[in-house]
């Protein structure tokens, strides 16, 4: 518990650090980059949702944008949970300091996960500890900070591997309602993250029936097995995206929505040789 403690208090004191001046402004501004106003538009999605909850008005379909008419939100994916929590602290404390706290919060929390992943790995403080302020502290946490919120919550993501490695230890119970927590937390946070954690999921898999074919029958099943419990209970979620995505005519409502993209798309922010 001290340990947790320590990473918890050092994380904070880094936050601040590596955020600065953002806490003497916490009500007034939000980190980004003079370049871009998409965190604009992240900003006033908080509003929307206080405004709508307020004005019992369907957050999901705003009639301010394209008036009279109005815009069908739910044509794009969408994050219950974590617009129950932006709505929450934004009714509390406006969408500022609501924005501000994602940030902050997911950088404490990417260290303390972190931490417990690599001191399980290497039983080793002081290597755990480097590892989290790594981890928390990437440039690609810090950019994603700066202009999508929500690809910042990579907290998850370590919380999930080490899930994995505990089910590995002991396929109990126990574990396997922790890594169905953890892989759901990924999930309602991200999309694109879910993906990420399949392909490790399966890599994982593969790597154990490699390194033990005749024992591991037990921990790959229940590994799959918390994979299906997860996808179950998310169903509601996950199968009307799924649905649209691959049993729905094209329409530019779909296109609009980013559920249909041309093949170039992979390519246009894909990291190429010559970036490194």
């Amino acid at each position: 518990m001290r340990q947790i403690i320590t990473v918890f208090l050092l994380s904070i004191f880094l936050t601040l650090i590596f955020t600065f001046p953002l806490i003497l402004k916490f009500n007034t501004s939000i980190p980004g980059f003079h370049s871009t106003d998409e965190p604009y538009g992240t900003l006033w999605q908080f509003w929307w949702l206080k405004y709508s909850y307020l004005h019992r008005i369907n957050a999901y379909f705003p009639h301010m944008i394209a008036s009279p008419f109005g815009v069908n939100l739910a044509q794009a994916p969408m994050y219950p949970i974590s617009d129950f929590i932006n709505k929450s602290l934004t009714i509390g404390f406006g969408e500022t300091v609501a924005y501000n706290l994602e940030i902050l919060v997911s950088f404490i929390l990417t260290a303390i996960f972190m931490y417990l992943l690599a001191y399980r790995l290497t039983a080793n403080k002081l290597a755990a500890l480097f590892s989290c302020i790594i981890f928390s502290f990437c440039p690609y946490h810090i950019v994603r900070a700066w202009q999508h919120p929500s690809l910042a919550q990579i907290q998850w993501f370590p919380l999930y591997i080490l899930s994995l490695y505990k089910l590995r230890e002991e396929a109990t119970i126990k574990n396997i309602a922790f890594c169905v927590i953890s892989l759901s937390l990924v999930t309602l946070f991200n999309y694109y993250y879910a993906y990420f954690s399949f392909i490790v999921m399966l890599a994982f898999a593969v790597f154990i029936f490699a390194a033990d074919r005749k024992g591991s029958c037990k921990i790959i099943k229940s590994i799959f097995i918390s994979m299906g419990i997860t996808f179950f209970l998310l169903s509601p979620i996950i199968f009307p995206i799924v649905k649209k995505a691959y049993f729905t005519p094209k329409t530019e409502e779909l296109i609009a929505g980013g559920y249909l993209r041309q093949f170039s798309d992979f390519f246009e922010q894909s990291a190429k040789p010559l970036s490194y």
